[in-house]
């Protein structure tokens, strides 16, 4: 999975109606980073921390903590195939 995937992934997460705004500018920030010239460990790491904050964070519902969950478990996925 290239750095595009992962964009995408993003993208369809923040497209989702029940991902609060902050949540959103956070994710939008995290495709921005994959941008950047860092290793894409790194990135993938970056990206999972910040979107196991907003599934911990109290105003997301509970379906949009499922699709942040979903996105979290193919990044980690990703990271295995990495190593």
């Amino acid at each position: 999975m290239d750095e595009k995937e992962i964009a995408s992934l993003l993208e369809e997460l923040m497209a989702y109606a029940r991902i609060p705004r902050n949540i959103r500018e956070r994710i939008e920030d995290s495709i921005k980073f994959l941008e950047t010239d860092r290793p894409k460990e790194e990135k993938i790491s970056h990206i999972t921390s910040v979107l196991d904050d907003a599934a911990n964070d109290p105003n997301v519902s509970s379906s949009a903590r499922t699709q942040i969950w979903s996105v979290i478990s193919i990044l980690e996925q990703e990271a295995n195939n990495i190593v």
